[in-house]
C-alpha cells in the first residue's frame, strides 16, 4: 500500500514492496497514484532488486536516433532535436523508462511553450511520444506510454506566404542569378536554380538536392524518396526544363550538386543580403507559391499527383490567391475573345443574361 503526503503544491508517494523503498513527487495527486499502482504491481512481480527495466529514457533516445530515425526522411531534424532534450536534461533521463510518468513529460512541455513556439513543442512532443512507443512496442521495454493521453497543445494556423516578384528578384540577384548568364559556376548560384526550380514545380528542397542525373527525363523527374515514403514523377514545364539545362555539368551525379545543408545555408545568407532578413518568407514557401499558380492551370487530381498529396486537403493549405488576384484573374476571362465557361454560356442563353457591365 502506497503512503501520501501533501508536500506544498506536490504530492509525494513512497511504497515499501519486499525490503524495496522508492518515493517520488507529482504535481497531479492522479499521476501519482498510477505510478504507485503500476510500480507495486512490478516490483510484486519481480525480484526484490526492483530492476523492473534497465534503460533509461537516454537509452531510448539513442536506440531511436540509431534504428528508427535513419528509415525518416526527417532523420536530420529528429536527430537534432533528440540530442537537444538530452542536453537540457529537463526530462528524467537516467532514471528507469518504467519511471518516466505524464506529470515528468506534461512539466517539460510547459517549459518548451516558453522557448520555442506551440506548434514546435506540438512537433517535440510528437517525436518524444514515437520514442517511447517505440520503446513499447518495438523493444519492449515498457508496457505503457506515458505520453499517450496527453492533451495536445493548439494546432498553429498554416502558412500563407507567397513569394512576390519584387522578393524574388531581390534574392536571385543577391544569389547572383542572372537569366542571361551561361552555365553555373559555384554552389551560389546553384542555389538560385534549386529555388527557382522549386517555384516551377513546388518540389521540396532535400527533394531537389538529391535530384540525380539518372532521374531526370525530357519532360519529368523521378523523385526515389520522398517526405510520404513513395516515389512519384514531377512534370517539367518548358522553363522548368531550362533551369535543369542550365545546371548541366556542374556535377556529375547530382543535377545541382549541392546539400541541402550547403542550400539551407547560402539561402539564408541571400535573404539577408537582400535585405529580407526579417520577412516572413522562407524556402518553402515557394511549394505554396507553386501550387498558388500551378492550380490555376491543373485540375485538383492532377495537382495532388504532382506535388504528392494522398489527401486533397493539402491542396486547401498550400493554396494562397489573394482576392485581388482571383478578381484579375475572373475580369481576364470576361475579355473579348476569352474562352466562356459553361456557366457563362448557360447565362448568356437566357433572356436575363448577366449584367455586361
Amino acid at each position: 500500500m502506497a503512503y501520501y503526503k501533501q508536500i506544498g503544491k506536490k504530492h509525494q508517494f513512497q511504497i515499501n514492496v519486499n525490503g524495496v523503498r522508492e518515493a517520488r513527487s507529482f504535481l497531479s495527486k492522479k499521476d501519482g497514484q498510477t505510478w504507485a499502482a503500476r510500480r507495486e504491481a512490478e516490483l510484486l512481480a519481480h525480484d526484490a532488486s526492483g530492476k523492473v527495466c534497465e534503460f533509461t529514457l537516454s537509452d531510448a533516445i539513442d536506440k531511436y536516433i540509431d534504428e528508427i530515425a535513419p528509415k525518416h526522411c526527417g532523420e536530420r531534424w529528429e536527430t537534432v532535436r533528440l540530442r537537444a532534450m538530452q542536453a537540457a536534461k529537463i526530462l528524467p533521463m537516467s532514471v528507469p523508462l518504467n519511471d518516466v510518468t505524464r506529470s515528468d513529460i506534461k512539466a517539460w512541455r510547459n517549459v518548451r511553450v516558453l522557448a520555442v513556439s506551440e506548434a514546435s513543442a506540438q512537433r517535440e512532443m510528437s517525436l518524444l511520444s514515437s520514442v517511447l512507443e517505440a520503446a513499447k512496442t518495438e523493444w519492449e521495454w515498457i508496457e505503457e506510454n506515458p505520453s499517450r493521453g496527453i492533451k495536445k497543445l493548439p494546432t498553429a494556423p498554416h502558412r500563407t506566404s507567397v513569394w512576390r516578384y519584387p522578393e524574388l528578384k531581390r534574392v536571385l540577384r543577391a544569389l547572383n542569378y542572372s537569366p542571361l548568364a551561361g552555365d553555373i559556376q559555384s554552389a551560389t548560384q546553384a542555389t538560385a536554380l534549386v529555388f527557382l526550380l522549386a517555384l516551377r514545380t513546388g518540389m521540396r528542397a532535400g527533394e531537389i538536392c538529391s535530384l540525380t542525373w539518372k532521374r531526370t527525363e525530357p519532360y519529368y523527374v523521378t523523385l526515389e524518396t520522398t517526405k510520404n515514403g513513395s516515389s512519384r514523377n514531377v512534370p517539367l514545364d518548358v522553363r522548368a526544363r531550362r533551369v535543369i539545362e542550365r545546371a548541366r555539368g556542374f556535377d556529375k551525379t547530382l543535377v545541382f550538386g549541392i546539400t541541402t545543408k550547403t542550400l539551407d545555408a547560402l539561402f539564408r545568407r541571400a535573404k539577408a543580403k537582400a535585405g529580407l532578413k526579417d520577412a516572413n518568407l522562407t524556402f518553402h514557401d515557394s511549394r505554396h507559391t507553386a501550387a498558388t499558380r500551378l492550380a490555376k492551370d491543373l485540375t485538383m487530381v492532377d495537382l495532388c499527383k504532382m506535388f504528392g498529396w494522398r489527401d486533397p486537403k493539402f491542396a486547401l493549405v498550400y493554396y494562397n490567391p489573394d482576392a485581388q488576384g482571383m478578381a484579375q484573374h475572373l475580369d481576364a476571362r470576361r475579355t473579348p475573345g476569352a474562352a466562356r465557361t459553361n456557366l457563362d454560356q448557360r447565362f448568356n442563353n437566357l433572356s436575363s443574361g448577366f449584367p455586361n457591365q
